[in-house]
């Protein structure tokens, strides 16, 4: 596994704890994950902090569409949730910088 696919499974770990109907809720009301993953997945964010920093990754190269492309095979009810809400993009963008500066 490449660092950088290291990165994206991270993510897609703090995602994926999500219900279709939770994320749904998160995307409208504009949850930050940042605070939920510092709260219940600081296990996901230490892995991640230590492959980036060890590996030199940049957490830059997390891109949305890597993302999506991961959600559309994994959890497609995710994925459809994001794609299909108009505020979905915005938000997934939004959380994907906060995650990337978490790093």
């Amino acid at each position: 596994m490449g660092t950088e696919q290291i990165l994206l499974e991270s993510f897609l770990k703090l995602i994926s704890r999500f219900k279709t109907e939770d994320l749904h809720k998160a995307i409208n009301e504009n949850v930050d994950l940042s605070i939920l993953a510092q709260q219940h997945a600081g296990d996901i964010l230490r892995i991640a902090r230590i492959f980036a920093k060890i590996m030199g990754v940049n957490p830059d190269d997390l891109s949305s569409a890597n993302v999506l492309i991961n959600l559309q095979d994994k959890r497609p009810d995710l994925y459809r949730e994001i794609v299909l809400n108009p505020k979905g993009r915005p938000w997934l963008e939004w959380n994907l910088g906060k995650f990337r500066r978490m790093l």
